[in-house]
């Protein structure tokens, strides 16, 4: 969900601002929420946990702040360097920097903390070590960061993410990556989209991005939803990922039988799918979809 080239969108983004679905901080690509944005972003979540239909899956939540350690042990600081926000703050012990702004800044030193990409990062050492015979089912919410800033609405530095992730043996997590990928595509018809689903591949860094974004592509391992956002046809909604080994390896996370594990993931932007329904059915959440919920009652939902 992190290929197309950011074009900014004006009309799109004043609509959102003058329906208060979005409420301009002053920096691109970070909005606040008024209450249609809200009550938005509860429906479609909740529409697409109903439609997953996997009521045994671990239901968990993350900040948007996670482990530097882990990220890098994930591999994404060397694969994504160019996306990652790290935090830094005056170290222990500092003593007191200037009053002015600039010396305040040189005086600040990393942490151990940094903003999550994805909500699915914090998952993986949880299952460090032998899984059970079924293997784990995750669906994470979480609120990410990707350093892209942008006048583009569907191009957000702040957003959240649902994702479902899957780590079991190679078999059990294949079936479920095709099984997942048909799934993303019958959630993109039930919100009513015009919807298609394409290979993908992620904005690697550095010299072999090229060679690398062809590797995902040929060999299957990315699929994206696409639709309709503003004035574009092919907006990245949601997305399906197969990792095989790439990421259970890493965290050390096996089978019950001892065998190296495998994950896979299917990851929904929430913002995304809320722009791609405005632009298709206007802001007035009672035309949306049915099966949107409470969103269908709230009118234009504006204070």
């Amino acid at each position: 969900m992190e290929n197309e080239a950011p074009i900014a969108d004006a009309s799109l983004r004043e609509q959102l601002c003058d329906e208060s679905f979005l409420l301009p901080t002053g920096v691109p690509g970070v909005f606040g929420y008024g209450r249609p944005m809200v009550l938005a972003l509860a429906a479609v979540r909740q529409a697409i946990v109903d439609a997953w239909g996997e009521p045994t899956m671990t239901v968990t939540e993350f900040p948007a702040v996670m482990s530097r350690a882990t990220l890098t042990q994930a591999g994404y600081v060397a694969s994504f360097p160019h996306l990652v926000g790290s935090i830094r703050a005056l170290p222990a012990g500092a003593g007191e920097p200037e009053a002015d702004g600039e010396a305040w800044e040189k005086a600040l030193a990393a942490t151990d903390y940094v903003l999550a990409p994805a909500s699915c990062y914090p998952v993986y050492p949880l299952h460090s070590g032998k899984l059970p015979a079924a293997g784990a089912l995750v669906q994470v919410t979480g609120n990410c960061f990707r350093h892209e800033p942008s006048e583009d609405p569907d191009r957000l530095v702040s957003f959240r993410q649902l994702e479902f992730v899957r780590i079991a043996d190679r078999d059990q997590t294949t079936s479920w990556f095709e099984q997942g990928r048909e799934k993303m595509r019958q959630i993109g018809v039930g919100l009513g989209f015009q919807a298609t689903v394409d290979s993908a591949s992620d904005p690697f860094f550095g010299p072999a991005r090229r060679i690398l974004s062809a590797m995902q592509k040929n060999d299957g391992s990315k699929f994206e939803l696409l639709t309709r956002v503003g004035k574009r046809d092919d907006v990245a909604v949601a997305s399906a990922n197969s990792h095989l080994t790439h990421l259970t390896r890493k965290f050390g996370i096996h089978t019950a039988d001892g065998e190296e594990a495998t994950s896979a993931c299917v990851a929904f932007g929430l913002e995304r799918l809320v722009f791609a329904l405005v632009t298709q059915h206007g802001t007035d959440l009672r035309d949306w979809p049915a099966g949107l919920g409470a969103a269908n009652t709230a009118g234009t939902g504006r204070p």
